[in-house]
Order: structure tokens, then sequence, then C-alpha cells
């Protein structure tokens, strides 16, 4: 499909325009729900326990992939969560090359704790939104997120 010069500049510009303010909000976000200001895990640990919340168990492989790191690093941060007893790691049933984490119970009950801290943190920003454009922010934040999902 052949785009105008001019709908090219325009797409830059607009691809400019979201590139900066998408930068502003990622390091707001960062400092925001940084659980190192709360609590004694880092940020790869926190989104790795997240990733395990939502979708149950997943391979260390699989978890790296998701969070665009290293699997060296994610090990690392695995670790970490298996000695604090909030994940656990086995091998895989029919693929013992592949290593399978979960939550445990202690685990969920300590993001739990976590994730009410940064509700209400978020909450308060929010309520500055006001209640008829919720919808759109909320709307605008999902595509958003499907438009930067990963093609790796």
């Amino acid at each position: 499909m052949q785009v105008s010069s001019e709908r090219k500049e325009d797409l830059r510009d607009f691809a400019g325009k979201c590139g900066d303010e998408l930068s502003v909000l990622v390091k707001r976000m960062a400092f925001f729900c940084r659980p190192e200001c709360c609590s004694d895990i880092s940020f790869t640990m926190y989104f790795a326990m997240g990733e395990l919340r939502r979708e149950g168990e997943l391979t260390m492989q699989q978890l790296a992939e998701r969070s665009e790191i290293s699997p060296s690093a994610m090990c690392r941060a695995i670790d970490a969560l298996v000695k604090r007893g909030f994940v656990s790691r086995h091998t895989g049933e029919k693929d013992r090359r592949e290593v399978h984490v979960e939550l445990t119970g202690e685990g969920r009950q300590y993001l739990s704790s976590l994730a009410e801290k940064n509700i209400a943190q978020l909450e308060t920003r929010l309520a500055r939104v006001p209640k008829e454009q919720r919808e759109i922010v909320l709307g605008a934040l999902k595509a958003i997120n499907t438009c930067l999902e990963c093609e790796c």
C-alpha cells in the first residue's frame, strides 16, 4: 500500500509525540510501581510474580521472553524468589530440560499486599480523571498496549 508523503509526515509526527508522552509515562509508572520503595524485591521479581499470578505456571523461558530480559537474569530473580518461598520450581514432565515456575500461597499473599498499596496510590491519582472520561482512558491504554506488543 502506497502511503502519501503528507500522511507519512503526519504519522511520523504522531509517532514522535506518542513516543515523548510514553517516555514520560513509563518513567512515572516505573517510579510509581517500584516495589523497592515499599518492599525488598526487585522490579524483575515483581514482574515475574505478576506474570505468574495472571498466567499460572510458566516456564523460565516464557518468563524471560515476557519480561524481555536474559534467561540468566530471570533465573537469578527466580532463585531469590524460591529462597523467599514466593515461587516453586520444578522440571517439566514431558521435557525435563524445561523448568516450570509457579507462585506459592505465600507469594500470592505477598503480591496481593503490594498490589493493594499500588492500587490505593493509583486510585488517589486517577481520581483526577473525570468519570465520563474513564472508559476512554482505559480504552486508550488497552489500544497502546496492543500496538506495542512485542512481535519477537
